[in-house]
């Protein structure tokens, strides 16, 4: 997805001629939430009483089927270098022997805007608790007069803003191609493991960590090797194997288990209430 809105910014920004501040929003205010609204009309709406091998097998099919597409659409040239939302690009602050261009601290400050943003908005709104609740029990929300299926058609376009948006950030750095937009994926799940899928601080905080590490210790890496070469992009799945068995060995593992069997024996007895 972040691969596919980043090339609709450069294409618009590129070819098309339009200024930069207007190619972002066309790619993050127009096309992402109509993307995110086929994809969940099409497809993605249709899973949510699907096991969760066969949402997972379809997210993995449609991963590849997006990364095709998007090479089908604009070409298979790649490009390295593509402009991004800062016109000169400059090492602005060095922090440990590290520089930092002005680029980076745009991305670093994006993302914890939309950190604090997210996490105001799912706690402290109405439309969060909505949001929540669609989650937790579609019953209790079509009780309160909301349509569930609009909150997550809502969540999904919004989500595929943000992506674009994320896409769009780290397209300069990684260039226009989906090995480099494939890797930054892989790279975030670590984010996404330590957050534990439920705390934002946790995912930002895991992201910031596996960014600083990957950056400060190419200064301490041999100039040729197996060591130079893997070190590195491994950090990412050494910092979730941590992740993961740090949080198999804590107390409160069974209790998360009993509370997803709960969540699902609540979610059926539902479903079969309103069916009858």
């Amino acid at each position: 997805m972040a691969f596919f809105l980043a090339y609709c910014f450069y294409w618009l920004n590129t070819y098309i001629g339009l200024p930069t501040i207007v190619s972002l929003a066309l790619s993050i205010l127009v096309i992402a939430p109509i993307v995110g609204w086929v994809l969940w009309r099409v497809l993605l709406g249709r899973l949510s009483t699907a096991t969760p091998l066969i949402r997972l097998a379809a997210t993995i099919g449609l991963s590849v089927a997006m990364s095709a597409g998007t090479t089908l659409l604009f070409g298979h040239d790649q490009v390295l270098q593509p402009a991004g939302l800062i016109g000169s690009v400059r090492s602005v602050v060095t922090v440990a022997g590290v520089n930092i261009s002005n680029e980076q601290l745009l991305v670093i400050g994006v993302a914890l805007v939309v950190a604090i943003g997210s996490f105001l908005l799912l706690n402290r709104t109405a439309i969060g608790l909505v949001t929540r609740g669609a989650v937790d029990s579609e019953m209790m929300t079509v009780l309160t007069g909301t349509n569930p299926k609009v909150v997550v058609a809502g969540t999904w376009m919004a989500g595929m803003s943000v992506i674009g948006l994320a896409g769009i950030l780290v397209m300069p750095q990684v260039g226009l191609n989906a090995a480099g937009f494939s890797s930054v994926v892989a790279a975030s799940f670590a984010g996404v493991v330590i957050g534990r899928l439920t705390n934002v601080w946790w995912a930002f905080g895991g992201a910031l960590l596996v960014g600083v590490l990957q950056s400060v210790i190419i200064p301490f890496l041999p100039d040729s090797g197996i060591l130079t070469t893997a070190l590195r992009p491994s950090i990412p799945f050494l910092l979730m194997v941590i992740a993961i068995v740090a949080r198999s060995r804590g107390a409160s593992v069974r209790d998360d288990v009993a509370s997803r069997e709960v969540a699902k024996l609540a979610t059926a007895a539902e479903r079969s209430v309103t069916h009858i």
